[in-house]
């Protein structure tokens, strides 16, 4: 019976099959750019902005008319609700299916019902409020004073009453929450980001980032927290393993406020127009588009791929496509905002004390779709995850031993 021995032709023939059938696999893959598909035309000075799950409907502040525009996933608009004086940041609470709205100049936050538009409650008493985010495991509402007293307040979604207030070093404006870890994530104006635990309202950590940082998102696949920092042109990623700053990366100018997709943060650039799309597994910038003066905010819409941006300077959001290549104009055949209105009857209000942000606005044309890719691969290849692919990689090197060690030789070598 023959030795079952190394031959090394042997083993250099599997070892270049194997990569050759693996190697393209492992290629990086260029992300495809987001792509712009309609300009929505909103009322004045549109803000931030939200997507509601249970209605399918992205709800939208205009900062100059005082209200909220609810927005259809394709793009036509109405009703608009009335609420207090410059709107700015919205959240989404599944549970109660309402749409909370930081009200900056009344110095209050207003309660929309998703089902009929309607104010249901008026929360009072929190100064120049910004960014807020919905804790679903304490049923709660952390809402960043912009100015003022400088701080974190806390809203039972149960009752739509303050129940804390947190103090800060600097004013607040941004905010996220940590649902793994069961923290808030709040920027201030000192150019940091406080952590507070959500259960007990204490505050954990100060982490340091870029000047003026605004809008934060936590992206769930790996546990860090993404900061637009606006005065420094950059986002500064925070692992909440560590509360540590542990990549920086530069983006357009003035980035504002971000969401995550899968795989993606993607960025409003409120200075330069555009967004920003970031792989989260390279921290890298994989492309930028043209998307409107005063770019503000972005919501994602995960049942149709696309996200709207709202653009301050141009009076509109920008509906785009999620995963498509660009290859030309959005359509102009924009949807004028409707005149109806909804009005709430007698919506409680809840007291728990008046500041407001000017905002510099520009004008410029409706959004080229000129892209900037960071990848030079070919959009041929089979995207799949690295360790998906090293794991495959080291299965065709076990492989290719395996058959080294299988084949007989017929020619004498080292046994083994």
């Amino acid at each position: 019976m023959p030795h079952r021995v190394v031959n090394a032709r042997t083993l250099a023939v599997s070892l270049v099959l194997g990569l050759m059938v693996l190697g393209p696999l492992l290629v990086p893959v260029a992300q495809a750019a987001p792509t712009a598909t309609k300009i929505v035309t909103l009322s004045s000075e549109p803000y931030g902005v939200v997507f509601d799950s249970g209605v399918g409907k992205y709800f939208a502040t205009d900062y100059g008319n005082d209200l909220v525009q609810v927005v259809s996933a394709t793009g036509s608009v109405g009703p608009n609700i009335h609420v207090g004086t410059q709107p700015t940041d919205l959240a989404y609470d599944s549970s109660s299916s309402s749409i909370y709205v930081s009200v900056s100049g009344s110095n209050q936050v207003s309660v929309i019902s998703d089902s009929t538009d309607a104010i249901t409650a008026n929360v009072t008493g929190i100064t120049d409020p910004r960014g807020l985010v919905y804790d679903s495991a304490q049923n709660e509402v952390f809402v960043a004073d912009s100015q003022g007293s400088g701080g974190v307040a806390v809203i039972d979604a149960g009752t739509n009453a303050v129940t804390a207030n947190i103090g800060l070093s600097g004013d607040g404006t941004g905010i996220a929450y940590d649902s793994a870890k069961g923290e808030i994530f709040v920027s201030t104006g000192t150019g940091s980001v406080t952590v507070i635990n959500a259960a007990t309202n204490a505050i954990v950590t100060t982490v340091a980032v870029g000047s003026t940082p605004r809008g934060i998102t936590y992206d769930p696949s790996n546990g860090d927290l993404y900061v637009s920092n606006s005065g420094t042109n950059t986002v500064s990623v925070i692992s909440d393993s560590s509360n540590s700053v542990t990549d920086t990366i530069t983006v357009g100018s003035g980035p504002f406020y971000s969401a995550y997709i899968t795989g993606e943060i993607i960025v409003a650039n409120s200075g330069s127009g555009s967004i920003s799309t970031i792989s989260d597994s390279s921290n890298t910038v994989t492309s930028t588009v043209s998307a409107g003066s005063g770019a503000m905010e972005v919501a994602y819409d995960p049942t149709t791929g696309s996200i709207l941006v709202t653009c301050y300077g141009t009076d509109s959001a920008v509906l785009f496509s999620v995963g498509s290549v660009s290859t030309g104009t959005p359509t102009s055949s924009t949807t004028q905002a409707t005149t109806s209105t909804t009005t709430s009857s007698s919506p409680t209000t809840t007291t728990s004390t008046t500041t407001s942000e000017t905002t510099s606005t520009t004008t410029t044309s409706a959004p080229t779709t000129t892209t900037t890719t960071s990848s030079s691969s070919s959009s041929s290849s089979i995207a799949i995850p690295w360790s998906v692919g090293l794991v495959l990689a080291a299965n065709a090197v076990l492989l290719a031993l395996v058959g080294a060690f299988a084949i007989p030789s017929r020619k004498k070598a080292l046994r083994v």
